[in-house]
């Protein structure tokens, strides 16, 4: 008995890396897609999360909502955040910096994107509903 609950654990572990890897590389492909649109670079092709939390989805199924934090550069001397949240593996949102702003001026502009996702307005009302400020 000790041998399946050590598979079965073994095999949840399995699953939930490569999902979690599925998503962080749905991130950056999201992020490096955003800022070749928004003439930036995206730093260090990375990006790193810092919160998961269970959800439902669109169709009310649970999914984990990951949030990332990433950096990019409009112009290559100042470093500017970004923030991307996935439900599942699709992009919910994604936070970012206008980088037409002076430092000065600077305030988050959210930019939504149906073409990352299916049924975004049924995300956007899920994202709504649930507290992910919290």
């Amino acid at each position: 008995m000790n041998i399946f609950f050590l598979l079965s654990v073994s095999c949840g572990a399995c699953i939930y890396w490569f999902y979690t890897s599925k998503a962080r590389e749905t991130a950056i492909s999201c992020c490096r897609k955003t800022c070749d649109e928004m003439n930036c670079l995206f730093l260090d092709g990375s990006v790193v999360r810092y919160s998961t939390k269970i959800r439902r989805g669109p169709t009310g199924q649970l999914s984990l909502l990951r949030s990332y934090i990433f950096e990019y550069t409009p112009a290559g001397h100042d470093r500017r955040k970004g923030d991307i949240k996935l439900l599942g593996c699709r992009l919910l949102f994604m936070a970012i910096d206008d980088p037409s702003q002076t430092e000065s001026s600077r305030t988050h502009s959210l930019i939504l994107s149906s073409s990352f996702t299916k049924n975004f307005d049924d995300a956007a009302n899920e994202l709504k509903r649930s507290d992910y400020l919290d």
